[in-house]
């Protein structure tokens, strides 16, 4: 006789086996276009000196934005976490460094354009120092392999104990009692909880996934109830009050992860999905076209006076431009770009397609 656990686990192994799953795409791909807009009406809205109706939204996602992003990362961390060493580092440290240490290569010069021109030997500095300390658009890889490492290092430890310990840092971090001169710390004590918790609680992740999906109409009052509280907190600055911010963080990343499942169910945002599928293109990407578009419309002036819809349009070109680029250069010797080449593995075989 199977179990209800049996039953659970059952669901999120053949959730797992079937390769891609629809809702995780939507939630990934609402999350790329909310990280995209933030860097995009930050930026923006310090050179134009205003702010445009976009704004509302960034404020609106500073909760659950990146913990819903390290909640997904860990949601597949089962398939592998006990798989031979080689394989697993290969998969989940040498891919974020690689990919991490190629876009470095090229976005450092443009981020440090001044250095370039002026004091290339700095420039060389700046870039190994990057290495322990990440810039700023590529530190999420950075912290990605740390998390799968230390995942990988404690997995034999009770779940309850990493969920106490990631809850701890959090706390003291959110609280003011312990910060490091490395952003590296504070970002591990900060957002430690979330991939966790989307590594252990998995199973009961996508079971609740499964089970909303049957049940729209109670789907869409409970994310507007949800997004009534959060955006009340968010105005009033109180998802950075210990306690208060994992419970938003998690909140907030499961919301969106329900916003997915309702988005999949009724197969609407095809686009939405897509940015899912090649998160890594766009996270890996934006920077560029983002600065270029920024600069065209600083020089030409607002479209119709607005900052929002500029920003909106900087937006659509910083998402956009790196799907199409991907597109056009995927059977090209440039594919290295976004495909870790042979070399760069420690099996010597082809390495699986790019992810975050």
């Amino acid at each position: 006789m199977i179990t209800k656990t049996e039953a659970e686990r059952d669901l999120f192994q053949n959730a797992v086996n079937a390769g891609r799953i629809d809702w995780i795409d939507y939630s990934k791909g609402l999350c790329m276009i909310l990280v995209v807009m933030m860097h995009t009406v930050i930026n923006y809205e310090h050179l134009a000196g205003s702010e445009g109706w976009l704004r509302p939204v960034v404020d609106f996602a500073q909760p659950f934005r990146m913990p819903d992003f390290f909640l997904i990362a860990g949601l597949f961390l089962h398939r592998s976490i006990n798989s031979d060493a080689r394989s697993y580092y290969d998969r989940k440290v040498v891919h974020f460094a690689y990919f991490y240490i190629l876009w470095l290569v090229i976005l450092l010069p443009f981020k440090e354009l001044g250095l370039v021109l002026s004091d290339p030997i700095m420039l060389v500095r700046v870039f190994f120092v990057s290495l322990i300390e990440p810039v700023n658009t590529l530190w999420f890889l950075h912290m990605l392999a740390i998390f799968y490492v230390v995942t990988r290092l404690t997995r034999a430890l009770p779940v309850w104990l990493m969920l106490a310990v990631g809850l701890g840092l959090n706390t003291v971090y959110q609280a003011g009692l312990l910060s490091f001169d490395w952003t590296v710390a504070n970002r591990f004590m900060d957002r430690f909880i979330y991939f966790y918790v989307g590594y252990a609680g998995a199973h009961l992740i996508f079971q609740g996934a499964d089970r909303i999906r049957s049940n729209s109409n109670l789907l869409v009052i409970g994310l507007l109830v949800w997004g009534v509280i959060n955006w009340y907190f968010a105005e009033l600055d109180l998802h950075h009050v210990p306690f208060i911010a994992p419970i938003f963080g998690l909140v907030g990343a499961f919301a969106v992860c329900a916003l997915g499942v309702l988005m999949a169910k009724h197969n609407i945002g095809w686009i939405v999905r897509y940015i899912g599928q090649n998160s890594m293109v766009v996270y890996l990407t934006f920077f560029l076209p983002m600065k270029v578009t920024e600069k065209i419309i600083e020089r030409v002036g607002d479209p119709l006076g607005s900052v929002g819809l500029s920003t909106a349009i900087i937006l659509v070109v910083a998402v956009g431009s790196p799907l199409i680029f991907e597109r056009i250069i995927r059977k090209t010797p440039l594919n290295f770009l976004y495909k870790r080449p042979e070399t760069f593995t420690l099996s010597g075989k082809p390495a699986a397609p790019s992810t975050v």
